[in-house]
């Protein structure tokens, strides 16, 4: 399932960890549990996520953050996004990740 194909509005990161280059989110919705795992992760910035209600995730390719982290890593923009969990309260990016692509799954419990 792409990220753009699950709804965030109204849902809240429940958790996330980072391990070898993926990034894992579990995010609780009305309509279930899902797990965002972003690939080939070269940064992130967060503020405090958790428990906060989302507004959309957003994707780009060209950004300040995008060029900065890649820059630092000493990687090519080109094949890497950014993406942003909105906050639903302020509409400014409460995790942002990037990353070369992402997968999301519905969790079943």
């Amino acid at each position: 399932m792409k990220s753009s194909e699950i709804l965030v509005a109204d849902a809240q990161i429940e958790s996330f960890a980072y391990e070898d280059g993926r990034l894992m989110v579990l995010i609780r919705t009305d309509g279930g549990a899902f797990e965002v795992v972003f690939h080939t992760v070269l940064g992130m910035k967060t503020v405090s996520p958790e428990r906060q209600d989302l507004s959309h995730l957003a994707e780009s390719t060209e950004s300040m953050y995008l060029s900065e982290t890649c820059e630092a890593a000493e990687e090519p923009a080109t094949g890497f996004k950014e993406f942003s969990f909105i906050s639903a309260w302020t509409d400014e990016p409460i995790l942002t990740v990037v990353a070369i692509d992402v997968q999301v799954s519905r969790i079943s419990r």
